[in-house]
Formats: C-alpha cells, structure tokens, sequence
C-alpha cells in the first residue's frame, strides 16, 4: 500500500468525538424540532402537489376552449337576424367533433373519475337531480289530487 492509502484509511477508522451539545439540542431544543417538523411538512406537501398535477394531467384544454367559442358564434349569429352575410352554413358544425363521455369507461361500464372531487361532485350532483325530480313529481301528484278534489 501506498502511503496515500494508509492515510485515507486511518482517517476513516479515526472517529469524531462525540459532541454533548450538539446531539442534546438536537434531540430536545422544541425550536429545532419545530423547524425540522416544518421543512419535512412543506417537502410532503409540495410532493402531494406534484403528484397530483402529474396524475391529473393538464387541465389546460385548449380543444375545448375553441369548441365552446365555436358554439357561441353558432348561438349568436342564429339569435341575430339572418343576412346573406351573417349566415352560418352547416359546414361550422360539422366542424365541431362530436364530444365523447369522459366520465364513462367503455370497457368496464363504469363512470371513470381522474379524482376523488370529480366522484364526490358527480355523486351530489346525482343527488340533486333525483331530490329534484322528486319534488317535481310531488308537485304534479299534489296538482292532479286537487284537481280531483275540485271535480267532487
């Protein structure tokens, strides 16, 4: 062995003395603990946070933006009163694509989420219609009974 070798190796067998002060604040300053808390805290949230961008995807549709732009000039030039210049042929809507379902797998035949929001939202909204369509069909019901009451 060289002498470089001897060298490099002693300094690793060699230990450090042990530091009393150092490992007692760390181990009991509530000051340094806090921060470290913090600091492991923000590196969790900000890895959630990518990883749920990542699993969302972009959120940024630009197809949908000009499909919604598209349908707009379609419901305004009908509302105005048609010109020979104002008209609008059916060649702009059979432009637009034909929107797909995403919240439906074709393959399992089960609403697809991309999270667990979009679920919880669909399920209320879900719920909304059929408390609504309920109260609509009561009403009707309590019409017809007083309608029948008027007939006696």
């Amino acid at each position: 062995m060289s002498k470089l070798e001897k060298k490099t190796e002693e300094q690793k067998t060699e230990k450090k003395p042990f530091d009393k002060k150092a490992y007692r604040s760390k181990k009991y300053d509530k000051k340094l603990r806090l921060d470290e808390w913090k600091n492991k805290r923000e590196n969790y949230v900000k890895h959630k946070y990518k990883k749920m961008q990542k699993k969302e995807g972009n959120v940024f549709d630009v197809k949908k933006i000009y499909d919604e732009e598209l349908g707009e000039k379609i419901n305004n030039s009908k509302s105005e009163p048609s010109d020979a210049s104002n008209e609008v042929t059916d060649d702009t809507t059979a432009l637009k694509p034909e929107k797909k379902n995403p919240q439906f797998n074709k393959k399992h035949g089960k609403p697809k989420f991309k999270n667990s929001l979009t679920r919880a939202q669909m399920q209320f909204n879900q719920i909304k219609a059929a408390k609504a369509q309920k109260q609509q069909e009561y009403e009707k019901r309590m019409q017809d009974r007083e309608g029948k009451m008027k007939q006696y």
